[in-house]
């Protein structure tokens, strides 16, 4: 629900002169066109302190309420890889507040959203940069192959046995990175079987 702004000390004034003509609540609000909450909060503060007007803040209102955050929130989930200045033209245009991109990016702080940027590393060179995509092929080749091992203990025939198994050798280095192909006579100390029910020997991948 939207915020309505305070009475003025002048709209007050009015208030606490209608209810000394000895108007009743029902009256004054229907008069003036007040919620009747209001016309009884003004009367009580009246009442109580003698004075009713408004009492200067602390620091400055805030540019965005409730309701602004909440827009300002939804545009960024939208796409969380658009530029700042993007964001603030779309949530101007969404919300309809005028607002500085300082106020946008302490609100996008304050919500936990932060820019992040990759680590440059100029040390990298590029046959290490090639053995780094080679292994994270072979991990993708492996888990699209094995699923993941599901522990449970399951009686193995021999034909399974004899089927050619994939092992990856993650403790070579990377120029020697390959996947090895052994028969399963492995399978004999450890008899484990994947999601897809074929056998598997766990080698690291998906740790």
């Amino acid at each position: 629900m939207r915020r309505s702004s305070e009475l003025s000390d002048f709209e007050k004034g009015i208030i606490i002169g209608y209810h000394k003509c000895g108007r009743s609540l029902r009256d004054i609000s229907s008069d003036l066109k007040y919620p009747k909450s209001t016309v009884t909060y003004a009367i009580k503060k009246w009442k109580v302190s003698g004075d009713c007007r408004n009492v200067p803040r602390v620091g400055r209102p805030t540019k965005l309420g409730d309701r602004g955050r909440r827009v300002f929130t939804r545009e960024i989930r939208k796409n969380r890889t658009l530029p700042m200045p993007l964001i603030h033209e779309e949530f101007q245009q969404v919300s309809g507040s005028i607002v500085s991109m300082n106020t946008i990016r302490k609100e996008a702080h304050l919500h936990g959203f932060h820019g992040r940027a990759a680590a440059h590393k100029p040390l990298i060179t590029k046959s290490n940069r090639a053995a780094r995509e080679r292994e994270k092929r072979i991990k993708a080749f492996l888990r699209r192959s094995f699923h993941c091992i599901t522990g449970a203990q399951k009686p193995i025939s021999e034909a399974d046995r004899q089927r050619p198994l994939f092992i990856y050798s993650s403790h070579k280095p990377l120029k020697q990175l390959r996947v090895e192909s052994h028969p399963n006579p492995f399978l004999k100390k450890k008899d484990f079987v994947t999601a897809s029910g074929h056998p598997v020997i766990s080698s690291g991948i998906g740790k």
